[in-house]
């Protein structure tokens, strides 16, 4: 899937791609892997002094397996999530 947004306050549009799919690997098991890239703004503190930034970023990947039966369930799961586009700075500044 596909996820489009847009910033009024800091002027941006993005689209940011989804991918989501399970497989039943039994009558109670279930496994699944999910991918998406998601956005958010910089702080509006840091926007004030540097209203150049560009929304931050962050790619996620989960794989994850789930045994369930009436009373119970039971799930591992395992994450990744890359970050690009953070905002850092100097605290000395």
């Amino acid at each position: 899937g596909l996820r489009a947004e847009h910033s009024s306050a800091g002027g941006h549009s993005w689209v940011a791609p989804r991918f989501s799919t399970a497989y039943k690997t039994g009558e109670k098991h279930q496994i699944s892997l999910a991918w998406g890239e998601f956005h958010q703004l910089p702080q509006p503190q840091w926007l004030v002094w540097a209203p150049q930034l560009r929304p931050e970023k962050a790619d996620h990947w989960v794989a994850n397996f789930q045994y369930m039966t009436a009373q119970r369930t039971f799930r591992v799961e395992v994450y990744h999530k890359n970050y690009d586009r953070l905002v850092k700075f100097d605290p000395t500044d």
